[in-house]
């Protein structure tokens, strides 16, 4: 690198676990690493496992009753996210940290204000709106009502703060827009992940499974998968769901057997990013039910990178190519997706066609390299509208 940065990465959250945001986290640490960059990650006291990282992690003081590792609000979350402020402005006086990039709502409230303390410009890397997010957490609709109005502060308010925004896709940069940041401080880069991963020859004969991988919270309409699912079979000899997750099994069977899909259903535990290799490749279409629209779902690009077509809803199309490396859906139409499901479970040789259109497709344009590439030309972007001390002091060697 020519001008390699000392950088703060602010992420509120457990770290590492198997989720997709964290996925993409680790993806972007180790990438900027390997460019000479010096990345030092803030994140909250526990993981879901532990493993040596080629940069820097630090974690808020332990909090002995505190594991949980699934998104959403808590009670206790503004209180270890004011641990993750004190952390940071800690990391950045004691390392001579130069930038903060924050990651998600949470980051940014830590982020934002530890820049304005240390004096140091703050990139914000939106991964949803909470407008969209938040109120899927809650069931009655009084507090419903409630997170959506919260919601809405909270996009107006918190991406505006930040002296540049990274937005994953068109659509959230768009909606970045209409809630009033200024679009020069709004960059596009898409996800990326180590297509390397996943190389070797997939495997010629696959099982008529559909798979979903990652977490079982509420914003991913698992309940349309589900009520789907015995359609499908009913259509499909021996056709079957496998649920590859990291949080309770049991919950995702509660879920299953209420909608009637529990006979054709396996649960799988993958705690590590092998094991959800493994289920992928033996699997013969991916499934992303969501219908929240301003997220990434990480899981299309894993699946395709392992060979598989993707079956989506509208609001989680993105990352494929609808009609070349899978199919979309309306949002919220168990019919329409157990239709596009058995398609393909029926097709195999159109399957196949479309996985190998899809590792293309990773290969071409959600490569890590491609991302890394995205991201530091934000940084760079973001220290241009820096003083001339600040921009210069930045692009010192670490």
């Amino acid at each position: 690198m020519k001008n390699p940065l000392n950088v703060a990465m602010v992420a509120a959250m457990p770290y590492p676990t198997g989720q997709g945001t964290q996925s993409l986290l680790s993806e972007l640490c180790r990438g900027l690493s390997s460019r000479g960059h010096r990345v030092h990650l803030v994140c909250y006291h526990h993981a879901a496992f532990r493993r040596e990282e080629p940069f820097f992690v630090h974690r808020i003081p332990r909090i002995p009753l505190y594991r949980r590792l699934r998104s959403g609000p808590d009670f206790f979350k503004p209180f270890l996210d004011a641990l993750v402020l004190a952390r940071t402005i800690q990391v950045v006086r004691r390392f001579g940290c130069r930038l903060i990039h924050a990651h998600n709502y949470e980051g940014a409230l830590a982020g934002v204000p530890a820049a304005g303390i240390c004096g140091v410009p703050c990139v914000y890397h939106a991964h949803n709106l909470m407008e969209d997010e938040l109120p899927r957490y809650f069931k009655n609709r009084a507090a419903v009502r409630l997170a959506r109005l919260a919601g809405i502060g909270l996009d107006r308010t918190v991406p505006r703060s930040a002296g540049l925004v990274i937005a994953l896709h068109d659509r959230l940069a768009a909606a970045l827009l209409r809630r009033g940041v200024s679009a020069a401080r709004v960059r596009v880069v898409e996800p990326g992940i180590n297509v390397r991963f996943w190389d070797g020859d997939p495997p010629a004969e696959r099982e008529p499974v559909v798979v979903y991988t990652g977490n079982l919270d509420a914003y991913q309409d698992l309940t349309v998968l589900f009520s789907a699912m015995p359609k499908v079979a009913a259509r499909v000899p021996g056709a079957r769901l496998r649920v590859a997750t990291m949080n309770d099994p049991e919950e995702a069977r509660r879920l299953a057997r209420a909608r009637g899909a529990m006979a054709v259903t396996d649960v799988v535990i993958t705690p590590h990013a092998e094991d959800t290799r493994k289920i992928l490749q033996r699997a013969r279409v991916a499934v992303s039910p969501r219908s929240s629209f301003s997220g990434f779902p990480i899981k299309n690009l894993n699946a395709q990178a392992a060979g598989l077509p993707v079956v989506a809803c509208q609001g989680s199309a993105f990352g494929f190519e609808p009609g070349r490396t899978g199919l979309t859906v309306p949002n919220r139409d168990p019919d329409a997706l157990a239709d596009a499901l058995v398609k393909l479970l029926r097709d195999p040789e159109r399957a196949r066609s479309y996985g190998l259109a899809g590792r293309r497709l990773m290969k071409e344009r959600y490569t890590r390299e491609r991302m890394i590439a995205g991201i530091e030309g934000a940084w760079y972007s973001a220290l241009r509208g820096c003083p001339d001390a600040l921009r210069k002091a930045a692009l010192q060697a670490p």
